[in-house]
């Protein structure tokens, strides 16, 4: 069932978008997505949208601590597709962060940090330290 963003939601599209981007004022209604509660949103469209690629990223903790992995999707079109959120142990999502404790992340870090534990054969989400927050 279609429905606008909550504050938070916006809030964090916002944030990753910038406050420059040309699709700051177009977010539209969104529905939830099937993953199992982590939060993940789908924009209201066009039927024959598809995925276009990533224009943005950000990760924060959970309130229990468990790390939360943020990709804002455009379609290939360019606009809003997705606001794809993975909590990496898989558990429902208890909140989003305040933005002061959320920083945007570089697609090619993100990219790079992904791709160097595959070919390690580890499971990204298992992996220490967060490319703005190495622990």
């Amino acid at each position: 069932m279609p429905r606008p963003l909550t504050p938070k939601e916006r809030d964090l599209i916002a944030f990753i978008l910038g406050q420059h981007s040309p699709l700051q004022d177009h977010f539209g209604l969104v529905e939830e997505m099937n993953d199992g509660g982590m939060g993940s949103l789908r924009f209201v469209g066009r039927a024959d949208r598809r995925f276009g690629r990533c224009i943005g990223e950000a990760e924060f903790d959970d309130a229990d601590g468990v790390p939360v992995s943020v990709a804002l999707n455009a379609d290939q079109r360019g606009d809003l597709f997705e606001l794809d959120l993975w909590k990496v142990d898989f558990s429902p999502l208890q909140r989003i962060a305040a933005l002061v404790n959320s920083d945007p992340l570089t697609l090619a870090a993100t990219a790079r940090r992904i791709g160097r534990a595959k070919r390690l054969g580890k499971n990204p989400s298992r992996l220490r330290g967060r490319v703005y927050d190495s622990a």
